[in-house]
């Protein structure tokens, strides 16, 4: 029975490494973090709207419901920082992005435009004011 724990708890172990890993791998550049973090909420909001979204493919809804979930989950990966809502919720909205373009996110975005501006950069895509 101890040589059967310890080998879940090292499973485990390997499983939560593993995870950390993926999300320090993930994670969006330090300029960026700033603003998203402060963006999150409305992250969140937006990650909401598309679960609901009916132009949008039925396994982009649930993975945007998933990772809505999990950003208003209160035990997280990491407990220190809220690294791993921002960056399980940016894999969602990047999903979306490179299945519907960039209308699906304009519908559910409700921020304001900072953060709107940081979400952008963090996709890859120029900001609206560099656009120009």
């Amino acid at each position: 029975m101890g040589i059967g724990l310890a080998v879940i708890g090292g499973v485990a172990l390997l499983g939560w490494l593993a995870a950390v890993v993926w999300v320090l791998a993930r994670r969006p550049p330090a300029d960026l973090r700033p603003e998203l973090m402060r963006a999150l909420p409305d992250i969140a909001k937006a990650l909401e709207a598309l679960s609901r979204d009916e132009g949008l493919d039925a396994g982009l809804r649930e993975r945007a419901r998933r990772a809505r979930r999990y950003v208003a989950w209160p035990i997280d990966l990491l407990p220190w920082i809220d690294l791993d809502d921002l960056v399980i919720a940016l894999d969602a909205l990047r999903r979306v992005h490179e299945a519907g373009g960039l209308a699906p996110l304009e519908r559910a975005w409700s921020g304001d435009s900072l953060g709107w501006n940081a979400l952008r950069a963090a996709l890859g895509l120029p900001r609206e004011w560099d656009a120009a």
